[in-house]
Formats: structure tokens, C-alpha cells, sequence
């Protein structure tokens, strides 16, 4: 099912919603913009938590830059997470976090 259409249906139903979506192109294009940020911030429950593809920091930094400024006028608390993994482009993949009230981290070293 599409996914814009999906969360359309739902308000205030999860606690989290990943978005593991393609690249930033083609109908793919949308899961990346402002009207489905403010799909899923409705979508998801007090104190809901959203994290979506955030491609590589190496290759796509105005890309982000544009993603968190969107999700910024949609969410209070935005962040930004990396993790490597070596088949990927240049070794690493992002994930655009947002969070209805706090994203909470914890230092594990």
C-alpha cells in the first residue's frame, strides 16, 4: 500500500513509524516532504518518535539539510544518526529522526 495513503487513515495510533523508503526520487520523492511529515506527526501518539531514511551525509549533506529543516516546522525535536555499513555508497547510511516530544540518547561507551 502507498504510504502517504496509509498514514492518512491513522491519528494518534503508533508509538514509532520507520520509514525504510528508496532513494529521493521518483514517486519515492513525496515520503520526503513536508506533507508526509505532517501525516505521520499526526499519525503517531504523544511523545511518537519517527525515523526515516536519511541517505549519506558524505554524498547528500543540502539533502539533509533541507529534510531536517522540513522536519523542523513539523516536529520540535529533530536529529540526525549515521551507521556504516560497508555496501553501501561510500560506506554509510543516515536516518532523519523526529521526535513529538524528546528523543532520548544515551551514551553506551
Amino acid at each position: 500500500e502507498d504510504g502517504i495513503k496509509f498514514m492518512e487513515k491513522y491519528s494518534e495510533k503508533f508509538d514509532v513509524i520507520i520509514t525504510d523508503s528508496s532513494d529521493p526520487i521518483g514517486s519515492a520523492k513525496a515520503l520526503f516532504e513536508k506533507p508526509y511529515y505532517e501525516q505521520t506527526n499526526k499519525a503517531l501518539k504523544p511523545g511518537g518518535i519517527l525515523c526515516c531514511q536519511g541517505e549519506c551525509v558524505w554524498l547528500d549533506l543540502p539533502f539533509i539539510k533541507k529534510c531536517t529543516d522540513i522536519l523542523r516546522t513539523v516536529f520540535p525535536v529533530v536529529e540526525y544518526a549515521y551507521t556504516t555499513i560497508p555496501t553501501y555508497p561510500n560506506g554509510q547510511i543516515g536516518f532523519l529522526l523526529a521526535g513529538k516530544d524528546k528523543l532520548y540518547k544515551t551514551n553506551i561507551r
